[in-house]
């Protein structure tokens, strides 16, 4: 049901967009040169050869002259002018990747958003008939491959069961999008949030757990990372180890 991550509120709202510029914090070697051979290829089919210095102009924290000038003044003297160039030492993006985060902050995890609290209240009191109770819980940090990450957390307390969402940066998933990854807890851990869910004895739904009533509540799980990366075709479930 994507309206859970459609806004109630008026006026803008804080929330990062592909039209914004990416950091270079947010990429690894291989994502990086991936994104260089991209413009490459688009180079040899006939479009724009990107210089060096208009590509790291891109980036967040790199925009100004100054700094472009700080990260390409060695390419430069090395002969890359342009992207084409790195066709010939591929190896030496990651050199670029290097001296791009040198000049630049890595942005926090609140600089991506969130959908907050009010928001999935709202949506569980006007798609459920009596809300007797409601928690929410947003915690930010940063995964293991260096990206930020926040994940919310909201749970209704409802007369009958209600249902379980779980989305990767406001879009929904068609399953739990960290099936695989261990979840703790103060008092047990799970593998995911549907497990997690089913131990803490509040999962609304018991497909594949029959021995247990489904708990009379509704829950909002989401996710929001720069560049996730899934390990299905489907962009389910989420990969929390790599950058």
């Amino acid at each position: 049901m994507t309206e859970i991550y459609k806004s109630t509120l008026e006026g803008p709202i804080k929330k990062y967009v592909p039209s914004e510029p990416t950091s270079p914090h947010w990429y690894g070697i291989e994502s990086l040169k991936g994104l260089v051979f991209n413009h490459i290829a688009h180079a040899r089919a006939g479009g724009k050869d990107l210089p060096i210095g208009e590509f790291v102009r891109q980036f967040q924290g790199l925009s100004s002259t100054r700094k472009a000038k700080a990260v390409t003044a060695w390419f430069v003297e090395k002969g890359f002018t342009h992207l084409s160039d790195f066709a010939h030492d591929p190896a030496m993006v990651g050199t670029l990747l290097v001296d791009m985060q040198e000049q630049t902050k890595p942005p926090k995890a609140t600089a991506l958003g969130w959908v907050g609290r009010d928001h999935f209240e709202t949506f569980f009191e006007s798609t459920y008939q009596e809300v007797k109770e409601f928690k929410y819980a947003r915690n930010s940090g940063t995964l293991p491959s260096g990206l930020p990450i926040t994940i919310e957390f909201a749970l209704a307390t409802l007369d009958q069961p209600g249902h379980l969402y779980c989305g990767i940066n406001y879009s929904p998933t068609f399953g739990d999008p960290v099936q695989g990854t261990t979840v703790w807890g103060p008092k047990f851990k799970a593998d995911g949030i549907r497990s997690f869910l089913s131990e803490g004895h509040a999962l609304p739904t018991t497909d594949s757990t029959w021995y247990r009533t489904p708990a009379s509540v509704a829950v909002a799980a989401h996710i929001v990372t720069p560049a996730p990366i899934f390990l299905d075709r489907g962009k389910t479930r989420l990969n929390m180890e790599s950058a």
